[in-house]
């Protein structure tokens, strides 16, 4: 056998500390992100948890948690803030070292003749190389930071990224995680201009509560349309739809002739041309949202729980009122005259600690460390139900 090329392995250290924890990300709230997008490199920085912080086994109120890969779940992980000691206490374990992988050749071959050597590298020899963590370390340690938008979603801790454009520097790092995003709305509503209510709600049939939002957030209500709000125009062009619309209020079909470039280009946003005659685009509606029915659904949101004269002191409306709106807006009774607008992974978790009684709060730990559920959403709801007295949760 001729050996060609031997790969050597050193231990050698790095300028970045590396650690290796366990899943700490699911006890920990995030307060900022940054990235270095061609070192694969995320820096989150997290906030000591609202509710049970004895889990994080430290005093101080952040830490940085630095991911080698853009997946916070990764097994290793780049830490600034902390001491040998605290890495201790969290259960923190430090590499001092890593392997770095050297290319060399045996120098004891009988048959040098035999062997041709390389002047340049291989493709597959430079990706080799790039492979390296010495390299990968080096491009870290170079690259400078870009800051990421972040977003804390409800319903599931993981999601945590706000998204947008490739424009914006911002990344995706859970590829994974299926998380509808309303920019998907806010984009077609912006490209329509006009739209109609039932319209979007077949593009986005799982999504009406989005699509509402979006509507209160972007548009006017307009002769049974919603009309893209005018802030999104400079003002010249909010003048002109505002004249353009003016001439509808009274009419269905409106003339114009001899127009600017500008009052053309508003026309056709806002309407179709027949003969000689322009006409808003979309169809009425009798349905109209309630926005103010909206804004009470988010503040039930945030509260999780709630009775129903919780209901009533929040919207001043009558009991009959307060029925019909649970009605109309799908509010959940989950037990006992308790409702909630979705009945989470979190609540469905609590409702089964619920029905078995009391639980120690060892048995709470781990249900948090073996379930991917949002920490400050479940113990929401626990409170809720419960009292922490000592080392138990016990029904209030």
């Amino acid at each position: 056998m001729k050996i060609k090329k031997e790969i050597s392995i050193n231990l050698t250290n790095s300028n970045l500390n590396i650690y290796k924890l366990g899943p700490l990300i699911n006890k920990v709230k995030i307060s900022s992100v940054n990235v270095k997008p061609e070192g694969n490199y995320l820096e989150l920085e997290y906030e000591t948890p609202k509710y049970n912080t004895s889990l994080l086994r430290n005093k101080s109120d952040k830490i940085i948690l630095y991911s080698y890969g853009f997946n916070p779940v990764s097994s290793y992980y780049l830490l600034k803030g902390l001491d040998d000691e605290e890495c201790n206490k969290q259960n923190v374990y430090k590499l001092n070292s890593i392997y770095k992988f050297n290319t060399k050749f045996k120098e004891e071959l009988s048959d040098k003749a035999t062997l041709q050597f390389r002047k340049v590298e291989s493709r597959e020899e430079i990706e080799h190389r790039k492979r390296n963590i010495n390299y990968k370390l080096k491009v870290i340690e170079n690259e400078p930071f870009k800051k990421l938008e972040y977003k804390q979603v409800e319903r599931n801790i993981n999601k945590v990224l706000s998204v947008q454009s490739k424009s914006t520097s911002t990344i995706k790092y859970l590829e994974n995680i299926s998380v509808f995003d309303n920019r998907k709305i806010e984009r077609c509503i912006k490209n329509r201009v006009v739209v109609n209510l039932n319209d979007l709600y077949k593009l986005f049939p799982n999504h009406q509560e989005d699509v509402k939002l979006c509507l209160q957030k972007l548009t006017f209500y307009f002769k049974g349309r919603y009309i893209l709000k005018d802030k999104f125009y400079d003002k010249n062009l909010q003048k002109i739809r505002k004249e353009i619309l003016e001439a509808f209020e009274n009419s269905d079909s409106i003339n114009f002739y001899n127009l600017s470039t500008d009052y053309n280009n508003m026309l056709h946003e806002l309407c179709t041309k027949q003969s000689n005659k322009y006409i808003l685009k979309g169809i009425f509606e009798e349905k109209v949202i309630d926005f103010k029915n909206i804004n009470l659904v988010n503040k039930l949101k945030d509260k999780c729980i709630f009775t129903l004269q919780e209901i009533k002191e929040i919207s001043g409306l009558d009991i009959e009122d307060v029925y019909k709106f649970i009605l109309e807006n799908d509010i959940q009774e989950i037990i006992n005259n308790f409702y909630c607008v979705y009945k989470s992974q979190e609540i469905e978790e609590v409702l089964k600690i619920y029905e078995k009684g009391n639980i120690k709060k060892s048995e709470i730990n781990d249900l948090l460390n073996s379930k991917e559920l949002n920490t400050e959403d479940f113990f929401k709801a626990l409170d809720f139900f419960f009292v922490l007295k000592r080392s138990t949760w016990v029904k209030k």
